[in-house]
């Protein structure tokens, strides 16, 4: 498990290391980013991917770290790719 809620940290080098963790880990299962300011604006291309390829991941909780509609297409994208790798998401 991963809770990094309330980061104040540097919010790109946040979603860098968030999406490189997801890269090369195989055991993790939740990751609790609430209260994140910003983060969901932020999520780039390459996290949606990793989130899509992490098969051990179960949780991904984002609330209130900002407005996540305009990402809807990738987060829908993720967990379809997710599934479609055998992934629990």
């Amino acid at each position: 498990m991963l809770d990094i809620s309330r980061c104040q940290s540097n919010l790109n080098e946040t979603i860098v290391s968030l999406y490189k963790m997801l890269k090369i880990t195989t055991s993790i299962e939740v990751v609790l980013a609430r209260n994140v300011n910003g983060l969901n604006n932020s999520l780039v291309d390459q996290f949606w991917i990793s989130l899509g390829e992490c098969r051990s991941l179960r949780v991904l909780d984002i609330a209130y770290s900002g407005d996540i509609s305009n990402k809807a297409t990738n987060m829908g994208n993720a967990i379809a790719f997710n599934a479609k790798k055998k992934g629990v998401l």
